[in-house]
């Protein structure tokens, strides 16, 4: 999941009683490696890193007990510097052999040679079909058509999470999965829900709020650039741009249409307003009719209340992202056989897509095979809504990279700063992205 930010990531975790634990929790969960006179038939080591901490025990428990010829050391490290560490370490001969990935760095580390490619694995894998992949991994999880991982979780953007009892009080019927304006809910629709699901007491402060964005989530800002008609690179790809497109008409529409929530609407979330919307979050609060964010089922299903979960305001096209969380093998590793088993393993077999869904999304493999497993209807139209959202986006050719591409993280950065300016009052839309523009446009080439 960019999947989820770091933050939301360790919220999520805490509110589902698990705990992101550093690199010394690093721990070998498969059987004790036999005696040196007995060395010929030890097991081959298998190193595996990522951020999840505790949350990957159980599956990294399950694939060892399942392949004993393995001895696998499980090594959680901390998100803070993970995926800056990557060249680093691989240039060192230091990196697992096995490492996930986030979405937004595919394309700041796979040029560089990190992982190993994958083609002759996914080409050789008898078991595979690749008519079901929700998206290609050479290019899900790849650079320039070849592919250098395997996704665990389908590409999912956020998605609106709604408290259906405070929408049903202001008359307003809940387009989920299954209602005959399942993503068809245009801007307006949503600006005139939030606006009704607003409440102020007396002297003018929020009783009940319509809207969470997270001041301006980096997913909301794509899908609404994208269902616009926009784009940020002359690159659709985002591998290879030679201009960004930050001031183009259909992508300042689309930031003007999210700041307006809080600056000209007053119906979205402050970070002053944490305070009175309690420790839960707006999620579970109570106090919010809606909150943007990513797969958040397993926090949801602790909620007091009746909700559900709906698609982003559809515009020109129904927008969703490509690039989910991966497992990558290092390129430099003496053990790549072992590691593709692996992550093969964990992305499309069953077996193991079922130790990753307690903690993620939908497989990005064979995601309709997952719906049977689900442990209630609530969970089966979360993942529903997921895989409808994707097969839209790629009928309406609309579904993009989530990378910024190979400068991804500066651009980024130099985004959030101007986005803040913005809520300050020291910027207008068109003023930030037109500085946005002239600082990401001498990175690329």
């Amino acid at each position: 999941m960019n999947g989820m930010s770091s933050m939301s990531r360790r919220r999520f975790l805490s509110l589902t009683g698990l705990t992101v634990a550093g690199s010394a929790l690093a721990a070998c969960v498969a059987p004790t490696v036999p005696a040196a006179d007995d060395a010929a038939m030890a097991p081959e080591p298998l190193r595996i890193t990522h951020w999840w901490g505790e949350a990957f025990d159980n599956a990294m428990a399950a694939f060892a007990e399942q392949h004993p010829q393995y001895d696998v050391a499980n090594e959680p490290a901390p998100w803070d510097g993970y995926h800056t560490k990557i060249p680093t370490t691989v240039a060192a001969g230091t990196a697992a052999d096995v490492m996930f990935m986030n979405a937004g760095q595919f394309m700041e580390l796979l040029p560089q040679g990190v992982g190993a490619d994958l083609t002759e694995h996914l080409n050789g894998d008898p078991a595979l079909d690749a008519n079901l992949w929700a998206i290609d991994p050479a290019l899900d999880t790849g650079w320039e058509g070849v592919a250098y991982g395997l996704p665990q979780w389908h590409p999912d953007s956020a998605n609106l999470w709604v408290n259906k009892d405070l929408m049903s009080e202001a008359g307003i019927e809940t387009p989920e999965w299954g209602h005959d304006d399942f993503m068809t809910w245009n801007w307006n629709d949503l600006v005139e829900a939030t606006v009704a699901t607003t409440k102020r007491m007396d002297d003018g402060s929020f009783e009940q709020w319509g809207i969470a964005l997270g001041r301006l989530h980096s997913s909301a800002y794509r899908d609404m650039v994208w269902t616009n008609g926009g784009e940020f690179f002359d690159d659709t790809t985002h591998e290879r741009p030679t201009e960004s497109l930050f001031t183009d008409p259909e992508v300042v529409e689309a930031f003007q249409y999210l700041v307006d929530f809080e600056l000209k609407h007053n119906v979205g979330t402050r970070p002053d307003d944490e305070a009175v919307i309690g420790p839960d979050g707006s999620y579970l609060s109570g106090k919010v009719a809606i909150t943007w964010n990513w797969n958040i089922y397993g926090v949801m299903k602790q909620a007091n209340f009746d909700w559900g979960i709906i698609t982003p305001p559809f515009q020109q096209g129904r927008a969703n992202k490509y690039g989910g969380n991966s497992w990558v093998v290092n390129s430099a590793s003496d053990h790549q056989d072992a590691g593709y088993e692996f992550i093969s393993w964990a992305a499309t077999k069953l077996e193991g897509q079922k130790q990753f869904v307690a903690v993620g999304t939908v497989p990005a493999y064979n995601p309709h095979g997952i719906i049977p497993e689900a442990e209630s209807e609530a969970q089966s139209n979360v993942w529903k809504l997921i895989i409808a959202r994707q097969e839209a986006a790629i009928e309406d050719g609309v579904a993009r990279a989530y990378s910024l591409g190979p400068h991804g993280t500066e651009i980024e950065d130099i985004l959030n700063a101007e986005i803040a300016l913005i809520f300050n009052g020291d910027r207008s839309v068109e003023e930030a992205l037109a500085n946005v523009k002239a600082q990401a446009d001498p990175l690329l080439g």
